[in-house]
């Protein structure tokens, strides 16, 4: 297929993620930027792995109530932020939608970000209370647990703000 034809072929949102990021190598998903309604839509699309907008739209009206409009406008943003990428479906006149990262990925790079906006002197209290809100595996307290261990050895007494303005130690 030629890169003309492969372009045709896609929906325009996607064709624009595509040409952005031919423009700017690198530049990859935003995943920060994922709003909770998109993390829903994204949520039915990995169990699906790929389905059209229509299908994602009568799941979605199922649980959500939402019209084929809103999901159709929320897998826009989705193909802007290069998370998901549409092609024209064979044997039918929509668009076969796949998520480009998976689920995994998604939250490490959305809970990097949250972290990353956080002040560094309330990162470790945030994480103490992810980790009491959560259930947990006893493999997943072990991982933790080992991982703890590793970085006890190389952590500071007290963690300095990073702030813009500063704030109080």
């Amino acid at each position: 297929m030629t890169d003309a034809t492969h372009l045709r072929t896609m929906h325009p949102a996607s064709r624009e993620r595509e040409q952005l990021e031919k423009k700017h190598p690198g530049l990859g998903p935003d995943v920060g930027s994922i709003s909770p309604a998109e993390w829903s839509v994204l949520r039915v699309l990995w169990t699906e792995e790929s389905a059209t907008a229509r299908r994602l739209s009568d799941l979605l009206l199922n649980q959500r109530g939402w019209s084929g409009s809103t999901v159709k406008t929320l897998l826009a943003r989705l193909e802007k932020k290069g998370i998901v990428r549409a092609q024209k479906a064979e044997h039918t006149r929509g668009y076969v939608y796949r998520p480009l990262i998976d689920e995994k990925t998604a939250a490490i790079g959305r809970a990097d970000a949250v972290f990353d906006d956080t002040c560094a002197m309330q990162r470790g209290q945030v994480l103490l209370h992810l980790v009491s809100r959560l259930q947990l595996s006893q493999a997943d307290i072990a991982a933790l647990e080992q991982e703890l261990e590793k970085k006890k050895a190389d952590a500071p007494k007290s963690i300095r703000c990073d702030c813009e303005k500063g704030c109080e130690d």
